[in-house]
């Protein structure tokens, strides 16, 4: 997560995958898994301007019943001066 911070640098690309999964209970239904992923692309505009694209991909799985999809796409722009 740390390298979030710094620039990228024009033309250059940056390809973001940060997977989580872990165990969760609920006391109707059971045991199940939650998984959360976040997919990323980055572009740099110029040597202190960055352009990036997100998806959340979500998906729950507990006692049989299964439920997934993405959360809204977000585009960002990140501005760094030098020091």
């Amino acid at each position: 997560m740390v390298h979030g911070a710094e620039p990228l640098g024009k033309s250059r690309f940056r390809v973001r995958v940060l997977n989580r999964s872990q165990v969760v209970s609920h006391p109707v239904t059971g045991a199940g898994r939650s998984y959360t992923g976040k997919y990323g692309l980055s572009y740099g505009l110029s040597s202190g301007l960055d352009l990036s694209l997100l998806m959340p991909l979500y998906m729950d799985s507990i006692g049989g019943l299964s439920k997934y999809g993405t959360g809204d796409l977000v585009a960002s722009i990140k501005w760094s001066r030098s020091p």
